[in-house]
C-alpha cells in the first residue's frame, strides 16, 4: 500500500495468550491516533476495542496493526464506532491507509468485527487485511463499508476506496480478493443503484461451524423468495477450498443493503450463534 509522510504513521501490536484459562493481552502497543481498550469477559474471551482519537482518519494517516492470537486463546476485535475517513484536501497528494496483519495459531479463535467504514466526500482510502490462519485455528472476519454520509447528500461521493483481503490457511493462500471503487471510472452513485452498504464475511475453522450452518439455512430460505428487487438486503454464500481435503471449507458471504440499519439487523441475526459462543453481542449499544 502507498503511504505518505503526511498525517501519522506507526505500527500497533496486540498479542493474545491463554493464561490460566483466560485470554489475556500480554502485549498491547498503540500510537497516536490509535488506542487499545481490552477486557476479558466471563467466557474467557479477550474483547479488544481499537479506538481512534478524533473519531476518524485524515489524509496521510498510515496505520499498521499486527495482531497475534496464540495457541488456545480467543479474541474479539472490534471498534468503538464507525471508522470515518475524512476528505483529502485537493492540494495534498496523500492517501489514508490501514493494514491489519492477523496471525492465528492452532486452536486460536479470532472474531474481527469492526463497525462499518464511512468515507466522506473526496476521501481517498486504502485498506489491506493479511490473514494467516493455522490448521486448527478459527476465524470470523467481517469487512463492510457504507456509501458515506448519505444524510448530508454524500452518497458514493468519495474519490477512491480500495480493499484487499489475503487469506492463508495452513500456509497456503486460498483467497485474494481486491475491490476498487472510484468515481473517476464513472459515477459510483449510478452504478451502485439503490444500495448503500457493502458487506463481506469469512468463516474459517471448527469454531465457526455453528455460524456456517446457521448462515446456510438462512440464505437458503431467502433464495426461494420471489424477487431480490424489493429486498432491503441481498446476500450470497459460497464455499472455498472444498477440494483441498480440509476438514471444513472456508465460507464466504457477500451482501448489499439499502441502509446501514437494515444491514446491521440482518448481520445481527446472521451471526446469532456467535453471540452465544463468545458470550457477548458486538452490536450491544450500537443499534
Amino acid at each position: 500500500m502507498i503511504g505518505s509522510t503526511l498525517g501519522f504513521s506507526h505500527r500497533d501490536r496486540l498479542v493474545v495468550h491463554l493464561v490460566r484459562g483466560r485470554s489475556t493481552a500480554l502485549t498491547a502497543v498503540a500510537g497516536y491516533p490509535s488506542k487499545w481498550i481490552t477486557l476479558t469477559n466471563r467466557e474467557g474471551y479477550l474483547l479488544a476495542y481499537l479506538v481512534t482519537y478524533g473519531g476518524g482518519l485524515v489524509a496521510g494517516d498510515v496505520i499498521l496493526m499486527d495482531v497475534v492470537v496464540k495457541t488456545g486463546s480467543s479474541l474479539a476485535l472490534t471498534t468503538q464506532s464507525s471508522t470515518k475517513v475524512y476528505r483529502k484536501p485537493h492540494d495534498l497528494d496523500a492517501k489514508t491507509c490501514q493494514t491489519l496483519c492477523l496471525s492465528i495459531e492452532d486452536g486460536g479463535f479470532a472474531v474481527v468485527f469492526p463497525d462499518p467504514t464511512v468515507c466522506f466526500a473526496k476521501a481517498v482510502y486504502s485498506q489491506l487485511f493479511d490473514l494467516d490462519v493455522s490448521i486448527g485455528g478459527s476465524l470470523v472476519f467481517v469487512d463492510w463499508f457504507t456509501s458515506g454520509r448519505s444524510s448530508r447528500g454524500e452518497r458514493w461521493q468519495f474519490d477512491l476506496f480500495e480493499s484487499e483481503i489475503k487469506l492463508k490457511l495452513g500456509g497456503i493462500q486460498l483467497l485474494h480478493d481486491r475491490m476498487v471503487l472510484e468515481n473517476s471510472s464513472g459515477s459510483l452513485q449510478s452504478r451502485m443503484g439503490r444500495f448503500n452498504v457493502i458487506f463481506m464475511l469469512l468463516l474459517v475453522g471448527p469454531k465457526a461451524e455453528g455460524c456456517v450452518q446457521h448462515a446456510q439455512e438462512k440464505i437458503q430460505r431467502e433464495s426461494i423468495r420471489p424477487s431480490t428487487k424489493t429486498r432491503d438486503v441481498v446476500a450470497s454464500l459460497s464455499m472455498i477450498s472444498a477440494n483441498l481435503r480440509l476438514d471444513q471449507p472456508i465460507t464466504l458471504i457477500r451482501a448489499s443493503a439499502t441502509s446501514t440499519e437494515a444491514m446491521k439487523m440482518y448481520v445481527k441475526n446472521l451471526l446469532q450463534p456467535l453471540w452465544h459462543k463468545i458470550g457477548y453481542d458486538l452490536f450491544r449499544g450500537k443499534l
